[in-house]
């Protein structure tokens, strides 16, 4: 029988998954069937497949809490699981959709986790709109944080919320620029930025409508 180990999956491309096992190690796996449903953030129990160099995904474990999201045939589908904290971010531009703020926080408040409003793109200013918004939300205890990951400002802050071992997401609206905060605070993690929208200088847009969180979990020192 084929020897097994433990990993978290800490990246998914499609079908195919980078896996962390416990010695630190990086290895290139994907799922073993169809059937298995494999997010960002599983522990999961791996075959090791000498001849291709990879791993298969042979079972699930148990999920200490997800994200869900609702799929094509109307049921519900995991798009992170065993996160020990979620990042909002929301920017001055594009308009901040607080709604979608709102459901956010809703859903991390249901799952126990911990919430932090990070306003990225703090070059462009707050203005006192904006300033009044978040001041709303941390009345209730919520924490916020600034950031810009084009000039870097906040980021050692920001950091410094992702100790070892952590688990986290990052979800907001379309072009508040997720992508460009992992690619600073995980610069070894090879994210594609895609270009701006034709007329706009002001925002990055993700390759899909309907973006999934951006994961970023800290090794365990």
């Amino acid at each position: 029988m084929s020897a097994t180990v433990i990993g978290q999956v800490i990246a998914t491309f499609g079908r195919h998954l980078v896996v962390r096992t416990a010695d630190g190690a990086e290895l290139r796996g994907r799922p073993f069937g169809r059937s298995l449903a494999v997010v960002c953030g599983d522990e999961v129990r791996c075959r090791i497949d000498r001849q291709h160099d990879e791993l298969h995904v042979i079972e699930v474990l148990p999920r200490h809490n997800a994200l869900w999201r609702a799929n094509s045939r109307g049921g519900a589908e995991p798009v992170v699981a065993n996160l020990t904290q979620l990042l909002v971010v929301l920017a001055p531009l594009p308009l901040p959709d607080l709604f979608v703020v709102d459901r956010y926080l809703c859903a991390a408040t249901a799952a126990g986790l911990p919430a932090t409003l990070i306003v990225n793109k703090s070059d462009l200013g707050i203005d006192a709109a904006l300033a009044a918004e978040l001041d709303a939300y941390v009345a209730p205890g919520y924490a916020a944080l600034t950031c810009s990951a084009a000039s870097g400002a906040g980021m050692t802050e920001l950091l410094g919320r992702l100790g070892p071992g952590t688990v986290a997401a990052l979800v907001g609206q379309s072009g508040v620029g997720k992508s460009s905060l992992v690619r600073r605070l995980m610069p070894q993690v090879d994210i594609a930025i895609p270009p701006p929208p034709r007329g706009s200088s002001t925002c990055h847009t993700a390759r899909r409508s309907s973006t999934p969180p951006v994961c970023a979990i800290s090794p365990r020192r």
